[in-house]
């Protein structure tokens, strides 16, 4: 599995009939800083992924998910920008 599979972007924004709406859409990685093979528990660990610029709207949030490489866990990550 190449590093850009392990990464989403999701953009949700409130709706009026109280479901949530959102967009999934994926955008390409130019370049990756110090991505970590593996992270154990109680580790913290940075890395950058640089991504072409976009605008969130006012009522927009951005959801980062990170997928693990062999298996099925993930992180979701929301975003109040």
């Amino acid at each position: 599995m190449n590093p850009s599979s392990r990464l989403a972007l999701k953009i949700t924004k409130p709706s009026l009939n109280f479901r949530p709406s959102s967009v999934h859409f994926w955008l390409k990685i130019y370049n990756q800083y110090q991505l970590p093979n593996e992270i154990k528990t109680g580790e913290i660990k940075r890395f950058v992924y640089v991504l072409p610029k976009f605008v969130l709207g006012d009522n927009e949030k951005l959801m980062i998910e990170l997928k693990e490489e062999k298996g099925s866990r993930r992180v979701d990550m929301m975003t109040d920008l």
